[in-house]
């Protein structure tokens, strides 16, 4: 389970657990949730890290257990797109996420103590 604050503050983040797995969008002026969705699937695999964009404030990753990828918020219609992260061929467990200040790059930690960039 993890939780971010998107820049500007105006939605909260959250992701279940394993057992769980849903990435949920709340509004924090309306105290609402927005949306939520699946963020692993199987076979892709367990979406257990979060890291919010420090500039775009409706951008948004998910880690974990063999999978990587970008998620994007539609503010208009507060739909979810998703976007993977394509590493060739390495197939990693993250630990952590990190995107650079430009939101140029992502750096992400593994159990193997590799840093992907």
């Amino acid at each position: 389970a993890a939780v971010g604050v998107t820049a500007g503050e105006e939605y909260v983040v959250s992701l279940g657990g394993i057992l769980d797995g849903y990435l949920v969008i709340w509004h924090i002026p309306s105290r609402r949730p927005l949306t939520s969705v699946v963020a692993g699937e199987p076979g892709l695999g367990i979406a257990t890290l979060l890291c919010t964009a420090p500039r775009t404030p409706t951008l948004m990753l998910v880690g974990g257990v063999r999978m990587l990828r970008a998620w994007s918020l539609n503010p208009d219609n507060n739909r979810l797109t998703p976007t993977p992260i394509s590493l060739g061929l390495l197939e990693r467990n993250y630990t952590c996420l990190q995107i650079d200040e430009c939101e140029e790059l992502v750096y992400a930690s593994t159990t193997t103590g590799d840093v992907v960039k």
